[in-house]
Parts: structure tokens; sequence; C-alpha cells
């Protein structure tokens, strides 16, 4: 879903196509340790704020995409 995300949309830009090509390569390799570590927030609302406060500290950012996956049943 992120690598679709990433994709430029109308730009015939080579430059939009290698940078795309390069956010998929990487994609495919990350493991969900790298990703709980350096992209994602998991868990219960507790542990997620806490981890977005760690982030913000960390890497001084302002805002943040997010994308939620429902809960089953």
């Amino acid at each position: 879903m992120a690598t679709e995300a990433a994709l430029p949309i109308g730009s015939r830009d080579p430059k939009s196509f290698e940078a795309f090509r390069q956010v998929r390569a990487r994609m495919e390799r990350i493991t969900y340790a790298d990703m709980d570590r350096e992209m994602g927030v998991f868990g219960d609302p507790e542990n997620c704020i806490a981890r977005v406060r760690e982030l913000q500290t960390e890497y001084g950012f302002d805002e943040f995409i997010c994308y939620f996956k429902p809960r089953e049943g």
C-alpha cells in the first residue's frame, strides 16, 4: 500500500519514477523490526502516543501521516 501511495501521479518526469523505484525497492526489503524501529507506530493508544512523542523528540517533526487498520471482529 505504501509503495502505491508513493507512485508519482500524472508525472512524466523520469526522476519521479526513479525515486519511486528506490522507495519500492526499499519497501520490498524492509522487515517488521525495521518498520517498528524507523517508520511505524503499533499498539494500544497509550503505546502509540508515547512512541509518537519519542519520534517527535528524535526527529523534530510537527506533522505525520497515519494509515489505520480497523479492528477485525
